[in-house]
């Protein structure tokens, strides 16, 4: 895992996370792009961050816990969480093609392969 001197995904002084787990990776490949599947249960779509920096790809979340509305707490057991895991980019990677979408609690992120890397055809003219 790689440093950065980001902060946590707008992280405040309540939110401080007590443990940052990494997420599981499935990394599939097609003839047009590199797919990163994270498994984030618990992890809104608005807390995501992905940012591509000089070292590779860096995605982190935070989950905190819901807060009790017209209830009492008696138990408070599930502590604000925050996710981080950092992938290097290869030459292949075309770094400005880089999507991402987020369902059911899995994030998946779409690597495009820069052209002069993806299988072609090539003519026989003669």
């Amino acid at each position: 895992m790689m440093n950065t001197t980001e902060p946590l995904a707008q992280r405040t002084e309540d939110q401080v996370p007590a443990c940052v787990t990494m997420p599981a990776a499935e990394i599939l490949e097609t003839p047009e792009a590199y797919l990163l599947l994270l498994d984030m249960p618990g992890a809104p779509k608005e807390s995501i961050t992905l940012a591509v920096t000089e070292d590779g790809l860096v995605v982190e979340a935070m989950v905190a816990p819901r807060p009790a509305e017209n209830a009492r707490m008696l138990l408070q057991e599930i502590r604000t969480t925050a996710y981080r895991r950092a992938f290097a980019l290869g030459k292949g990677i075309d770094a400005n093609a880089i999507e991402a979408g987020c369902a059911e609690g899995v994030l998946t992120v779409t690597l495009r392969k820069s052209a002069k890397v993806q299988p072609r055809e090539i003519t026989i003219t003669s």
